[in-house]
C-alpha cells in the first residue's frame, strides 16, 4: 500500500503506512462515547464491520470528513414544511445529539414521526436493525 501524508498535532506531515493512519483513526473514532454501545454487539458483526471499515485508505477518510461532515451537509428544515408524506427519523436513545434533533423536527412538523431504538447509540442500522425492520413493517403514521 502506498503510504500517505497526515498532518499530526500540527507539527507537520508525518509519512506513514495508509493502513497504520486508518487502524489509529478508527481506534480514535470507535472510542467516543457515541459508538462504546457498539462494545456490546456480537464479536462477529464487530469483526465484520471493522474488516470493512479496514478496507478505506486514509485519503479517503480524510475526503469523507471533509466533504462529508455534518458541518457541510445543508440544513433541510426549511424543505420540510413543503413535504407532504410522512418522514420517519430514527436515532438511537444513547445519541443524545440527534434524538435532541430529531425530536425538535417531530415537534414542528406534524408528518414528521421520531423513532428511538432503545439501548443503543449512533449507528441504529448496525445496532437495532429488528427495530428498523420493524417500524418499517408497520409504516409510518402520518
Amino acid at each position: 500500500m502506498a503510504a500517505d501524508h497526515v498532518g499530526e498535532g500540527g507539527s507537520g506531515s508525518i509519512t506513514f503506512n495508509g493502513s497504520i493512519i486508518v487502524s489509529r483513526y478508527l481506534e480514535r473514532w470507535r472510542s467516543q462515547p457515541l459508538f462504546v454501545s457498539q462494545q456490546s454487539l456480537p464479536l462477529a458483526l464487530q469483526l465484520r464491520e471493522s474488516r470493512m471499515n479496514l478496507q478505506h485508505t486514509s485519503s479517503g477518510f480524510a475526503w469523507a470528513m471533509r466533504i462529508l461532515g455534518l458541518e457541510k451537509m445543508p440544513d433541510l428544515r426549511p424543505e420540510l414544511s413543503s413535504v407532504s408524506w410522512p418522514v420517519m427519523l430514527i436515532t438511537g436513545e444513547l445519541d443524545t445529539k440527534f434524538c435532541l434533533l430529531a425530536e425538535d423536527f417531530s415537534k414542528q412538523y406534524p408528518h414528521v414521526n421520531h423513532m428511538i431504538a432503545p439501548h443503543v447509540g449512533h449507528n441504529v442500522v448496525i445496532e437495532a436493525p429488528s427495530c428498523i425492520a420493524g417500524w418499517f413493517k408497520k409504516g409510518v403514521k402520518g
